[in-house]
């Protein structure tokens, strides 16, 4: 093998580019690399030394020549790399596109196609759909919620134990949930009022006027004030006034959060969906007692029959001197606002029921 020096170098690049010569390195990419790749020699390796240091071993040798005219000469990888003016990566991409037999093809500034086959979108698009989801009734739109214990790395980790053949990036699971699917994990924290995400909207919405914008205002402050109206009336219900009249009874009644058994850390329930358990509070509140009604959802519905039914029934525990009856709740109209519980409220015994709704208010 030929060691170069400077000089050496510089001679040898003058020849190279000597008009009998074809300037290579003026065309492609392509031309210059498959160039580069003619100029070495792939030998297997005849003889190994053993050597506990190092335990991996070279595939082959590699030599390395240079053109001195029409004649080839060997030089080392530093000299050839020194001759080409190119760098030892691309040196070494060439180098193992030869030893596998390829010819190089410059892929630079090519638009890379990251989407998923169809195929493995369809085992996606199943994997998300197997999983059991919870609607919201509170909102003016369908929200569909899937399981508080869930979150994507775990849905991810899922799939690929599923599917071990069709495997999928977790950021490509990540995407191709947020722009074909529009659930939520878990359950909204509060309940959502529809008239007051309508007001906030037209307040800030860029398209309206400052007239409209300001009618939208006085709507809202109208809207808290009907709300801070029932908590007042709630309140005084509560104080040591109201407790004095023994022939009043005071009840607020709404249904709890569901629960949803059985709730165990065992992977194969996320894809099951689980029984859901109603359970509706009926408190006094001059008394701050509370009596639950608990019941799965194969036994009954969450609708106004079944409100009525528990409310029926607790009043048939109340003393006779209870003569007025005052009905707190919310303004759910299929279960608590309708005419099934206004018709049931009438035929009780006291000779006068007072029903207060709250209104679908979030108070800040």
């Amino acid at each position: 093998m030929l060691e170069l020096k400077a000089k050496h170098t510089l001679t040898i690049k003058k020849t190279m580019y000597k008009p009998k010569y074809p300037d290579c390195f003026a065309n492609s990419k392509n031309q210059q690399d498959l160039f580069i790749q003619g100029l070495k020699d792939v030998h297997s390796i005849k003889r190994r030394r053993p050597r506990k240091d190092s335990p991996s071993l070279n595939p082959a040798s590699f030599k390395y020549h240079v053109m001195l005219g029409s004649t080839r000469v060997e030089v080392c990888p530093k000299a050839f790399t020194s001759v080409m003016d190119i760098t030892t990566k691309r040196v070494r991409r060439v180098r193992e596109l030869k030893q596998e037999g390829k010819t190089p093809q410059d892929k630079r500034g090519r638009f890379v196609s990251y989407s998923l086959p169809l195929d493995v979108k369809m085992k996606v698009r199943e994997h998300i759909n197997s999983f059991p989801l919870k609607e919201s009734h509170y909102s003016g739109h369908k929200i569909s919620y899937l399981s508080s214990d869930l979150n994507l790395k775990t849905m991810h980790k899922l799939y690929l134990e599923k599917y071990p053949d069709k495997k999928v990036s977790y950021s490509s699971y990540r995407s191709f949930f947020a722009e074909n699917f529009n659930y939520r994990f878990g359950r909204p924290q509060v309940d959502i009022c529809c008239t007051c995400e309508q007001l906030n909207f037209r307040m800030k919405s860029p398209h309206l006027n400052e007239v409209a914008k300001r009618t939208a205002v006085a709507k809202l402050i109208v809207h808290k004030r009907k709300s801070r109206t029932f908590y007042s009336a709630l309140k005084h219900e509560a104080s040591d006034d109201c407790k004095e009249e023994d022939n009043v009874l005071s009840l607020a009644f709404d249904y709890m959060q569901n629960i949803s058994l059985p709730k165990v850390p065992v992977q194969e329930l996320f894809y099951l969906r689980q029984l859901t358990v109603n359970v509706f509070a009926i408190s006094n509140i001059k008394a701050k007692t509370s009596f639950l009604y608990v019941y799965h959802e194969g036994e009954g519905r969450k609708g106004p029959d079944e409100v009525c039914s528990f409310l029926h029934d607790y009043l048939k525990q109340i003393p006779e001197k209870i003569t007025e009856l005052r009905l707190f709740s919310d303004n759910c109209s299929a279960q608590n606002k309708n005419q099934a519980l206004m018709r049931d409220s009438i035929n009780g015994l006291q000779e006068r029921i007072i029903i207060l709704y709250l209104q679908d208010v979030k108070l800040e």
